[in-house]
C-alpha cells in the first residue's frame, strides 16, 4: 500500500451503494480496488478489537495507518471512516487515558510504541475530513488534549512526541477551535525550545527531533490563527513572540514554518499586534526573499509569499516606510527565473493589489501618501505582471488576475497607463483564454471585466474591447466548466450596452443560449448549474430588454430557438413572447 505509484492507483477505489450486494457479471477494476479497501479496514478493526499483545497491536496500527493514508473515503462505504475511528478510540481510550494522567511516566516501550501509532492512525483518519464533520465531540476533544500534552512533555520518548506534534497538527488544520484552547501551552514549549542553546543543535547537519517538533508546534499554531480573536487565545503572543523569535532562529525547518505561518495572519489580528513588531517582521521577510540572503529558493519563495501576506493586512498598509519597502521587495524579485519563486510571486502581487483595490473602492479609499506611492510602483509592477502572465499555468493564474486588479487600480487611482499596457494585457488574456486551463481562463474571464469596466472611448480601445469580446463569446461556446461559464457572464455584464460593436449583442445571445442548452441536458442539476441559469437567463432578458429586440441579428438567433426557450423560466417566457 505504500508510495506514490500505490496511492495514485488506489485513488480510482470506489463502492457506489449500488455494488455493495453480490453481482454476476463483470465487475470494474474501481469497484474491486473499493471492495479491497473495505475489507481491510473490516480485517483490521477486527484485529485492532480482538488482539491484546502490544507487538502485535503495533503492526496492524501501523499497516491501517498507512490504509488510511491511501484510501478514498469519500468514494467508498458512507461512515467508513467515522466507523474505523470510532473503533480506535474506543479501544485506546483507557491507554490515552492513562497516558494524560501519569505524563507517560508508567507506561512500558510497549505502550509508548501502540500510542504513537494510535495517534498517526487518528490524525489520518481526522485528516480525511469526515470525521471531523460527524465524530463525536468529546472524543475529538480528548485526542486533542492528549496529542498537545505528548507533544509538549519531556517525559515521551522523542518519536512519539514527533508524531504526537504530526496529529496535532492535522486535528488543528480539521478543527482549529478544538487546538486553540492549547495555544499557550504550545507557545510556551516553543519559546522554550528556541531560547535554549542552539549551538549543538544548528552544527549537527540536519534536523533534531526538538526542531521537527517545534515546526509542527509552530503549523498548529498557525491553523488557529483563523479562529475568532474571541475564541483564538493568546494569539497575539504568538506573533510578537514566536513569530519574531522564530524567524531569527538558526534552524531552518523552523524558520520556514515561521514563514509559512505568516500566510494565515488575518487583519483582525493583526491589528493587535505592535506596529513595530509588524514593521520588524516586515524587514525580517525582506530579507529573507532578497538573493542577498544565501538562502534556499524554497525559503526565499516561503518568504515572498509570507510577504505577499503581510503587505495584505490592514495595519501594514498604515505602515508606509514597511509596506513600500515590502513593494519594492516584491518588485525586485522579477529578476528571478526561478518557476517555484516565480509562483508565489504572482500570487503575492495579486493579493497585494486586491487589498489595495478593496480600499480604494471603500469609503475611505487609501491614504495619501499610500496611494502616491502605489501609483508611482504601479507601471513597475504591471510590466511584471505581464511578464508573469507568459509563464506557465501555474505562475499565470494568478498573473492575469493580478492584470484585472490592476486595471481597478489605474482607474480608481486615476493614474497613467504605460502607452502599450492595455494591447499587451489584451494579447495575454487572449492567450491565457485560449491556452489556459480552467483555473487560468475563470481568472481571465475576471480581467477581462475589469478592462470593459473602463471609460475609454478610443477607436484602439474599442478593436481591443471587440477582440476580448470575441474570445469569451468564443469560450462559452466551448467551456463546459461551471466557474468559467460563471465568470465569462458575468465578464460581459460589465460592458456598458452604449460600447457594443455591430453584431457583439447577436454573438452575445448565441452565446447565452449555449450555455442554457448546456445546462438543459443536464438530468440531474445541482445547485451551482441552477444558479448559473438564472444568471444566463437574467443577462438574456436585458440584452434583449436594452436594445436587442431592434437588432436583426439577436432577432435571428433567438427566433429559431424561440419555443424551447419559453420552456426555461417564466421571466424568459415573458419576455420573448414581446419579441415575438
Amino acid at each position: 500500500l505504500e508510495g506514490p505509484s500505490q496511492r495514485s492507483y488506489l485513488a480510482m477505489a470506489e463502492l457506489p451503494q449500488s455494488t455493495k450486494g453480490l453481482h454476476r457479471g463483470f465487475t470494474t477494476l474501481s469497484v474491486q480496488l473499493g471492495r479491497l479497501l473495505t475489507g481491510l479496514h473490516a480485517t483490521f478493526r477486527a484485529a485492532i478489537q480482538r488482539e491484546n499483545d502490544a507487538v502485535l497491536l503495533g503492526a496492524v496500527l501501523r499497516a491501517l495507518g498507512i490504509l488510511s493514508g491511501v484510501s478514498p473515503y469519500a468514494r467508498l462505504e458512507p461512515g467508513l471512516a467515522e466507523s474505523t475511528f470510532g473503533a480506535l478510540y474506543r479501544k485506546f481510550e483507557r491507554l490515552m487515558d492513562r497516558s494524560l494522567e501519569h505524563s507517560g511516566k508508567e507506561m512500558s516501550s510497549e505502550d509508548f510504541s501502540v500510542l504513537q501509532n494510535v495517534t498517526n492512525c487518528l490524525s489520518l483518519l481526522i485528516s480525511k475530513g469526515e470525521v471531523a464533520a460527524k465524530g463525536s465531540p468529546d472524543s475529538l476533544k480528548k485526542c486533542v488534549s492528549v496529542m498537545a500534552s505528548i507533544t509538549c512533555s519531556g517525559s515521551y520518548p522523542p518519536g512519539v512526541r514527533l508524531d504526537a506534534s504530526i496529529g496535532l497538527h492535522r486535528f488543528a488544520k480539521a478543527l482549529p477551535v478544538l487546538a486553540a484552547p492549547y495555544a499557550g501551552l504550545l507557545q510556551s514549549a516553543i519559546t522554550g525550545f528556541l531560547r535554549e542553546d542552539q549551538e549543538a543543535v544548528e552544527d549537527a547537519g540536519k534536523p533534531s527531533f526538538g526542531e521537527k517538533i517545534c515546526q509542527q508546534e509552530i503549523r498548529a499554531l498557525a491553523e488557529v490563527l483563523h479562529v475568532p480573536a474571541s475564541e483564538a487565545g493568546p494569539m497575539v503572543g504568538f506573533c510578537e513572540e514566536v513569530m519574531a523569535e522564530g524567524i531569527d532562529s538558526g534552524l531552518p525547518l523552523v524558520r520556514s514554518a515561521v514563514l509559512q505561518s505568516m500566510t494565515h495572519l488575518k487583519s483582525d489580528l493583526a491589528r493587535e499586534v505592535d506596529s513595530n513588531k509588524l514593521s520588524f517582521l516586515v524587514s525580517k521577510v525582506c530579507h529573507f526573499a532578497g538573493e542577498i540572503s544565501g538562502s534556499s529558493i524554497g525559503t526565499r519563495s516561503s518568504a515572498c509569499r509570507a510577504l505577499g501576506a503581510l503587505l495584505s493586512l490592514e495595519p501594514v498598509l498604515s505602515l508606509f516606510d514597511s509596506f513600500e519597502h515590502g513593494l519594492v521587495t516584491l518588485i525586485s524579485l522579477g529578476s528571478a527565473d526561478s518557476g517555484t519563486l516565480q509562483v508565489s510571486l504572482a500570487w503575492s502581487l495579486a493579493n497585494v493589489c486586491d487589498v489595495l483595490r478593496e480600499q480604494t473602492q471603500s469609503g475611505k479609499g487609501l491614504p495619501a501618501a499610500l496611494a502616491k506611492c502605489v501609483a508611482k510602483h504601479l507601471p513597475s509592477i504591471s510590466a511584471l505582471t505581464i511578464r508573469l502572465a507568459g509563464c506557465n499555468d501555474k505562475i499565470r493564474c494568478n498573473a492575469v488576475r493580478c492584470i484585472g486588479y490592476i486595471f481597478d487600480l489605474f482607474s480608481a487611482l486615476g493614474a497613467d497607463m504605460e502607452e502599450d499596457f492595455e494591447s499587451k494585457a489584451v494579447d495575454c488574456m487572449l492567450g491565457s483564454l485560449w491556452k489556459g486551463n480552467t483555473k487560468v481562463q475563470w481568472n481571465c474571464c475576471y480581467a477581462a471585466g475589469s478592462f470593459f469596466r473602463l471609460s475609454g472611448g478610443t477607436a484602439e480601445e474599442g478593436e481591443l474591447r471587440g477582440k476580448l469580446l470575441d474570445a469569451v463569446t468564443s469560450l462559452m461556446r466551448s467551456s463546459t466548466n461551471y466557474k468559467v461559464l460563471s465568470h465569462a457572464i458575468t465578464a460581459l455584464r460589465q460592458l456598458e450596452w452604449k460600447a457594443y460593436l455591430a453584431g457583439a449583442m447577436a454573438q452575445v445571445c448565441e452565446s447565452l443560449v449555449h450555455v442554457l442548452l448546456l445546462l438543459d441536458r443536464q438530468k440531474a442539476p445541482q445547485l451551482k448549474e441552477e444558479e448559473l441559469k438564472e444568471i444566463a437567463v437574467d443577462f438574456l432578458v436585458s440584452c434583449v430588454e436594452e436594445g436587442g429586440a431592434d437588432d436583426p441579428g439577436v432577432v435571428a438567433v433567438l427566433e429559431g430557438e424561440i419555443d424551447w426557450l419559453c420552456t426555461i423560466s417564466e421571466k424568459l417566457s415573458s419576455c420573448l413572447r414581446r419579441l415575438a
